[in-house]
């Protein structure tokens, strides 16, 4: 079994402007938020039409939230209302709610400008009893494995397994036997005992003969845009495929070319335009001091729908990597080519493949399934390999090709230009 065919991850946008996670708590639900420091916001909202109280437990990593020091808010229909944060350092919160539809949101803003969104989980999370994994970004040096322990009558077992970038493995850790109900933490490397290259698989398994549980999350630091970031390890099976072994599986090793509604949805997506724009300012065509939030306006001002401004083409795929450059072609008859060095081709390659890809996958199963279900379907290829194109329409050849970062598109001003 490879890496790949484990998992790889989900990202979110970070950074200082925030777009944090929300879950509804429903009536009388409850959900965890895993990691908190001292600076963190946690803000509800009452979407429901009666006015109800919004619970937070904060506890210190190592404890359960649900038995720490407890903070109210009470909002009336439409109001919202950020919860107190007693934390003092590390930590986790226990979140209940006494009517429907409440909206939480959690993020962090540290003084030094730095942040991350955090994902709210439903409490049932920590009772997972499935293997859990995560593709880690760092390796051992600034990893960390969030264990969310789950209910049981004593201490769950838990074990753990790694494989290396090439699929090696797995490397076992010694067992762990957590107390139930905690939100723990602890470095990958300090777990094996043992350090790993960056794009290894941490395996988070539950010893289910005694009904042992837990969920795990993975705290990194971003090698692209060199934020900290939180994200959930996802149940895998040997068995069923996920949307990371359809993206694995099928990006092509030569060119890739992306449809037009994967680039909507990729380039409409906060994390991914960051990430994405943050590899293409690195070009050696960028002789002008291009920004990250300019790269990202002008990649918008191509997916927001409006044809006064240009949009990318609908006669093929709009999107091409290849062995040199990024590619973007508009509906007007021109190529957007934005040079990379070997390094960041591979950085653009693996980012489409290991998350812009299934983040999309994910939520359009019924396009990458030749049945049309709600279900990867390896047996159904997505022609990522291939130009697709209209019938007697042009092809790119034919096209003409402008720096982004030296010219303007036709009919489309680029804020790139000094």
């Amino acid at each position: 079994m490879t890496l790949e065919q484990l998992l790889s991850s989900t990202k979110r946008r970070l950074g200082v402007t925030m777009i944090s996670a929300a879950l509804s708590l429903g009536a009388m639900g409850s959900q965890i938020i895993p990691y908190l420091n001292q600076n963190a916001k946690v803000t509800a909202l009452n979407a429901s039409p009666q006015t109800i109280t919004i619970t937070a437990t904060y506890a210190p990593m190592g404890q359960d939230p649900r038995n720490g020091t407890p903070e109210t808010v009470t909002l009336t229909p439409g109001q919202s209302g950020t919860l107190a944060n007693p934390l003092t350092q590390e930590g986790s919160a226990y979140v209940t709610s006494t009517g429907d539809d409440a909206v939480l949101t959690a993020s962090i803003q540290n003084t030094d400008g730095s942040g991350m969104n955090i994902p709210v989980l439903p409490a049932n999370a920590k009772n997972n009893e499935q293997p859990e994994a995560g593709i880690l970004a760092n390796g051992m040096q600034w990893e960390r494995e969030i264990v969310l322990s789950g209910d049981s009558s004593s201490n769950n077992t838990l074990n753990h397994q790694a494989y290396g970038p090439d699929g090696t493995g797995p490397t076992p850790a010694p067992t762990e036997y957590v107390p139930p109900g905690i939100v723990t933490s602890g470095k990958v490397g300090s777990t094996y005992q043992l350090g790993f290259p960056p794009g290894s698989t941490d395996t988070l398994i539950p010893q289910v003969s005694d009904q042992s549980k837990a969920g795990g999350l993975l705290l990194y630091t971003s090698p692209v845009s060199g934020d900290t970031r939180l994200r959930t390890m996802q149940n895998f099976s040997t068995t069923e495929p996920t949307v990371y072994d359809f993206c694995n599986f099928w990006f092509p090793t030569g060119n890739f070319y992306g449809r037009v509604t994967e680039a909507y949805g990729i380039l409409n997506e906060s994390q991914d335009l960051q990430d994405i724009s943050t590899i293409l300012v690195r070009s050696p065509d960028n002789t002008n001091g291009t920004t990250v939030d300019q790269m990202e306006a002008w990649l918008l001002s191509y997916v927001d729908g409006d044809q006064s401004n240009g949009e990318i083409t609908n006669i093929h795929d709009p999107v091409e990597i290849n062995t040199t450059s990024y590619i973007l072609f508009v509906n007007n008859g021109g190529i957007a080519e934005i040079h990379l060095n070997p390094s960041d081709i591979q950085a653009m390659r693996n980012l489409y493949r290991t998350q812009a890809l299934p983040g999309y996958v994910d939520t359009h199963k019924p396009e990458y399934n030749c049945q049309g279900l709600d279900k990867i379907d390896m047996s159904c290829p997505p022609h990522w390999d291939t130009l697709n194109q209209t019938t007697n329409n042009p092809s790119k050849e034919s096209w003409s090709t402008t720096s982004v970062f030296d010219h303007s598109m036709p009919s489309v001003s680029t804020p790139f230009r000094k």
